[in-house]
């Protein structure tokens, strides 16, 4: 009876030693799960600063013309005539927003009565243009040489509007397939041939003169 009641006394010990265990370890979680509580709970917080972010892209438009000269070809027959070297290439780039109604390229020489002067004038009625291109104007691309007789007081220019028909006052006027209107980036090449007529007999010598482009959104 001794012996059994020493074995139920050694059992009864072992079981608190594993339960004192169990509990230092239960406590021990406890405590890191406190202290790590404790430490979330502590922490304070600044005020808030706060940086504004944006980027402003400006409208552009750009023309070039290339090249840079041409040369006539002066013939007596058929009541004095002149050809040009080459066409004239026009290109306009442009990065518009939404909202424009046209993106306009003009052709002008710059003056009515001497658009090429040397030994006499020539005037810009007997300077023509022939434009073709992927632009559009009422009456412009596509329609042969035109003379070059346009008012240009309308779009703020001094001479001749070169390429006008019917009071247009540009070689192409991009707002036909609304996509001016939607706004993005645009490319517009042009090619002007210019011819000269009806200049009769000329006296010998350089005539010089200049065509300017320009072009304008609106």
């Amino acid at each position: 009876m001794a012996a059994i009641a020493e074995h139920r006394e050694r059992a009864n010990k072992d079981k608190s030693v594993k339960s004192m265990r169990m509990f230092g370890r239960i406590a021990a979680v406890a405590l890191a799960i406190f202290c790590l509580f404790g430490v979330v709970q502590a922490q304070t917080l600044s005020n808030t600063a706060s940086v504004n972010l944006s980027m402003t892209i400006s409208e552009s438009v750009s023309i070039s013309a290339t090249p840079s000269n041409i040369t006539f070809t002066y013939s007596p027959s058929s009541g004095g005539t002149a050809t040009a070297s080459g066409p004239i290439t026009v290109v306009t780039t442009a990065s518009l927003a939404a909202g424009h109604t046209y993106l306009a390229v003009y052709g002008w020489v710059g003056s009515t009565t001497a658009a090429l002067a040397g030994p006499s004038n020539i005037p810009s009625s007997k300077v023509f243009a022939n434009t073709t291109g992927n632009g559009t104007a009422p009456g412009a691309t596509g329609a042969g040489a035109v003379p070059c007789t346009g008012n240009t007081v309308s779009v703020g220019l001094t001479g001749a509007q070169c390429g006008s028909i019917g009071g247009a006052a540009d070689f192409l006027d991009e707002d036909a397939t609304g996509t001016i209107t939607a706004g993005g980036q645009f490319t517009i090449t042009d090619n002007v041939t210019l011819s000269l007529a009806n200049l009769g007999a000329l006296s010998p010598g350089t005539y010089t003169g200049t065509i300017n482009f320009q072009a304008s959104y609106l």
